[in-house]
């Protein structure tokens, strides 16, 4: 799919990636999302009741750091970013009511409070968004914000990378642009997942350090030089000569 091109020329060619906090991922309704992931249906929790611990440190792993909106107050909402989900499901998570001083179910406040009733209260875990002060959202009301991140989450090792455009031959929109890069992102050849960088610019790291081996005289050479290229390339085995 990607030719690499080999020249030598003085000096060393160098990239400069900058890697940025913000990434991209696709949006949707956290429901939705976790389902994808663990490979199942939203409507699979309702009769699983719950995530065993293996899944819940998957999805921690997953979308710890990842921002989300609100969705049960109408037009505000207000963002976050995810520290975790919880060990035990929304029904029995307990906090303390500062209007009536008793203790309440996240699913109980949210039928006093905004009178919606959790459908997945008694399957799901919530989102823990500051563990500091245990505050917790139901998963159903969460919705991922749109950003693209195409490196999948290893022990939270993921590089999110920022692109710059220098030069645009098919005036793509933006988005347009963006979709290019996070799909290229999975077609990377030497394994079966996405990485952080679009795969031409590995392939042209790899054929760059591959020309650097072959060639231990780079260095020496000047822009002026008018040396035969063929000299700093050791010669090759008589055997294999045609």
């Amino acid at each position: 799919m990607f030719t690499s091109m080999l020249f030598t020329v003085a000096g060393k060619l160098v990239l400069n990636i900058d890697a940025v906090s913000a990434v991209f991922r696709r949006a949707g309704n956290l429901v939705d999302m976790m389902a994808e992931f663990l490979g199942r249906r939203p409507d699979d929790f309702l009769r699983s009741r719950g995530l065993n611990r293996w899944q819940i440190d998957d999805v921690n792993k997953e979308y710890r750091g990842v921002e989300i909106e609100l969705i049960h107050r109408g037009e505000q909402r207000p963002r976050y970013r995810i520290d975790g989900v919880s060990s035990v499901t929304a029904d029995k998570i307990k906090f303390k009511d500062d209007q009536t001083n008793k203790e309440l179910t996240v699913v109980e406040y949210f039928k006093k409070q905004y009178n919606r009733q959790l459908k997945f209260g008694a399957c799901l875990p919530c989102v823990v968004v500051n563990k500091k002060t245990d505050l917790y959202f139901p998963i159903e009301v969460c919705r991922i914000v749109e950003v693209l991140q195409s490196h999948a989450g290893i022990q939270g090792t993921s590089r999110p990378t920022h692109y710059q455009v220098l030069h645009d031959e098919y005036d793509l929109e933006a988005d347009e642009l963006q979709n290019l890069c996070y799909r290229l992102c999975y077609t990377y050849g030497r394994c079966t997942r996405s990485v952080s960088v679009v795969p031409p610019v590995f392939y042209a790291d790899m054929a760059g350090y591959r020309i650097s081996r072959w060639s231990d005289e780079d260095s020496k050479r000047t822009p002026d030089s008018q040396e035969d290229p063929s000299l700093l390339f050791e010669p090759l085995n008589q055997r294999l000569k045609g």
